[in-house]
């Protein structure tokens, strides 16, 4: 047992020896070396392989033939070639991160969030406020926004192109928000250079942050939330002469939504039914706000509208029902 111990020990020891980067270094100096003396150093091989005998009778001469040299000319490219080789991937390439690809936006949507997240807290926290009226304070708040434009969000966008633009397969539904997502990226890239470029025709799309939120697992207390929204929401409308409700968008992925989105579609046929609902789910959502802190963005279809509440449906990824 003791000997096998020892036979394990020695060969885990020659293992780490072969691994270890000394090893690695000593290998790779000496292949360089060994090629260095192959192609530049030829003239000593010869004087140490050449004999020259000369007597009254006969001369005898050995040294290295034409064809020799060549030989060990190319096998010391060989070696030098073998040592670069070596040094790149020890010391070049594994110092190289490496950029992570994605088959699809299912698979990257971890990598995507976090990276819009941080974008979005840079924009929260760094953002224009107008709501500060001091001109100095202005002032500083656009410096500290420029600065976090140019170093952080369009590093952050970049490598949010670069994923989507590798994307080895995107459903029908997928194709056109990734294409929003990155004309929005394009355009701007170019604001940011050029601040009198204007992009207001391409802004972030909210449907491609709630496509990616979409495939991420929402924790257990932001789905006790979700519940607790729905079952609420049920009692507070079933007064109303609704023919179905549906949550939809950001809050149904992620604990950073901004409103919690509704899809109401109505039973109500003339505008003075229509104008009573409109006026109580006003109502609804000033309680909403007063007693759960919590902002409602309604959209309401009566019935004179169940085409376009269809159309509606159709663009939405996905619904969770109330009633």
């Amino acid at each position: 047992m003791s000997e096998s111990l020892t036979l394990n020990k020695i060969l885990l020891t020659k293992l780490n020896s072969i691994l270890n980067p000394n090893y690695v270094n000593k290998f790779i100096l000496l292949t360089f070396s060994l090629g260095s003396a192959l192609t530049g150093k030829n003239f000593i091989l010869e004087a140490l392989l050449s004999l020259e005998l000369i007597t009254q009778d006969f001369t005898l001469k050995l040294q290295l033939s034409d064809g020799a040299n060549a030989i060990t000319f190319f096998f010391g490219i060989v070696f030098i070639v073998i040592s670069i080789w070596l040094f790149y991937k020890a010391h070049i390439e594994s110092k190289v991160p490496k950029l992570k690809t994605f088959k699809n936006c299912k698979s990257a949507s971890k990598h995507l969030i976090k990276l819009m997240e941080e974008n979005e807290r840079v924009f929260k926290e760094c953002g224009p406020n107008s709501s500060k009226h001091n001109h100095e304070e202005l002032k500083m708040e656009f410096s500290v926004w420029e600065n976090a434009k140019q170093n952080i969000i369009v590093p952050n966008n970049k490598e949010i192109y670069r994923v989507i633009s590798n994307f080895k397969k995107l459903s029908e539904h997928e194709q056109p928000l990734v294409d929003k997502m990155k004309s929005h990226i394009e355009h701007f890239e170019v604001h940011v250079d050029n601040s009198d470029v204007d992009y207001s025709e391409h802004q972030f799309p909210k449907e491609f942050s709630e496509l990616v939120y979409s495939y991420k697992n929402v924790s257990k207390k932001h789905r006790k939330k979700l519940d607790q929204i729905n079952e609420r929401l049920k009692l507070e409308l079933s007064d109303f002469n609704i023919e179905s409700a549906f949550l939809f968008g950001s809050f149904l992925y992620s604990e950073n939504y901004h409103d919690i989105d509704l899809l109401i579609k109505t039973n109500d046929s003339n505008y003075q039914d229509i104008k009573n609902t409109s006026m109580s789910l006003n109502k609804l959502n000033e309680k909403f706000s007063r007693e759960l802190n919590e902002k409602l963005h309604i959209s309401i279809f009566s019935e004179l509208e169940s085409s376009d509440f269809e159309q509606f449906k159709t663009k939405i990824r996905s619904l969770e029902k109330v009633i």
